[in-house]
């Protein structure tokens, strides 16, 4: 579980805050995959070129935890995970962020929970390289009048795309190497007011739209803007 000085630790790496989620508690992982999945989920499977007959497995681990403000540990939303053996698929609904807004959603994967320092995941692991840690976009948003906002991503074993290790962490992209003992966190991260001819942008890349502040100029960040980004939300399964 995120602790409170691992959190701190983490703002400091990636201008988050602290933040304590729910505890993963698994679904009943007896029943057949299919069974678990809903219909809009299994369809976006589908779309995602998985076979149906993929889907028919009992080797499927469901988690479902709170999202949390990251300023004052309020409960937003909801994060649901589920862990095939050839991939991870997840869906986080959230509330109170700012319409108008851009935002992207972050899946940190800490691939080796086990040689996290002082038996939690955090920021000061995300650099060595025996946790195999790596930062990957997964999805992104531009909030609507409810201040709602919800994110889906189906990511597959050994995936890399949407990594940003290379550049921010100075290590290669690894994605998920075993969905089953990999611990995951997922950050909201806001990109401010929408830019004319950035939405995309702002939705897609880690700084779309922001001033770089500490961050390398790295064109793989994003492009440059005025606003101000910040990690709002966050969600943590464990393994």
């Amino acid at each position: 579980m995120y602790r409170f000085t691992n959190a701190m630790l983490l703002a400091s790496l990636l201008a988050a805050g602290a933040c304590q989620p729910t505890p993963a508690g698994p679904d009943d992982a007896s029943a057949p995959f299919e069974n678990q999945l809903t219909v809009e989920e299994r369809g976006y499977l589908i779309a995602k070129d998985v076979s149906p007959a993929a889907l028919r497995t009992p080797h499927v681990r469901v988690s479902s935890v709170s999202v949390r403000s990251l300023d004052g540990d309020d409960v937003t939303g909801r994060s649901r995970l589920l862990r095939l053996h050839f991939g991870v698929l997840a869906t986080v609904r959230t509330s109170g962020l700012e319409p108008g807004t851009a935002t992207s959603l972050w899946m940190v994967v800490f691939n080796a929970p086990e040689n996290c320092s002082d038996g939690e995941c955090g920021a000061d692991d995300l650099r060595d390289p025996a946790v195999r840690a790596d930062l990957v976009w997964v999805d992104g948003a531009v909030v609507g009048r409810s201040g709602r906002a919800r994110y889906r991503t189906f990511v597959r074993e050994g995936d890399t795309t949407g990594s940003i290790a290379e550049p921010f962490l100075g290590l290669p992209g690894l994605g998920v190497e075993d969905t089953h003992a990999a611990e995951i966190h997922f950050v909201v991260r806001t990109h401010g007011p929408v830019l004319p001819g950035l939405a995309r942008e702002m939705t897609s890349t880690f700084n779309g739209g922001c001033t770089l502040g500490s961050l390398p100029d790295d064109a793989r960040l994003g492009q440059p803007g005025p606003n101000t980004c910040a990690n709002l939300q966050a969600a943590l399964h464990l393994p």
